[in-house]
């Protein structure tokens, strides 16, 4: 699933196995921010993606409880390619659970409970920088 993102932008990754957030999430990047989004609903084809593109990522957005591997593991394989990138996790599960998957560095917690509105405060944040 594309919105308006090709491999050549400086596109938003969003990774999040429900297509209705998926969607949302993406929507808003793209209304609020004006950013193109790239949307994956499985983290081995974001990652795979990545790996083929890891220049053209501007800021990865993962939901966490994911079938074939979590957001956390998939978030630490792409910091492990590109130690710079700006990555939030944005999910539903504790925090004290996401903790204790050791994120990345520069990886951020928003809980899907809190909203849309701090995680696009900090979209519009990170993308910028």
């Amino acid at each position: 699933m594309t919105h308006s993102a090709c491999a050549s932008d400086r596109a938003i990754v969003v990774v999040d196995d429900n297509p209705a957030i998926l969607d949302a999430v993406a929507g808003m990047i793209e209304v609020v921010a004006g950013i193109p989004v790239r949307c994956f609903e499985s983290p081995i084809a974001a990652l795979h993606h990545f790996t083929l593109h890891p220049q053209a990522c501007r800021l990865v957005i993962s939901d966490f409880d994911m079938p074939e591997m979590n957001g956390a593991e998939m978030l630490r394989a792409m910091v492990a390619q590109r130690p710079e990138l700006p990555a939030i996790l944005f999910s539903g599960s504790t925090k004290e659970e996401i903790v204790a998957s050791s994120l990345p560095a520069h990886c951020r917690f928003f809980s899907k409970a809190g909203g849309f509105s701090h995680l696009m405060e900090a979209v519009q944040l990170l993308a910028a920088a």
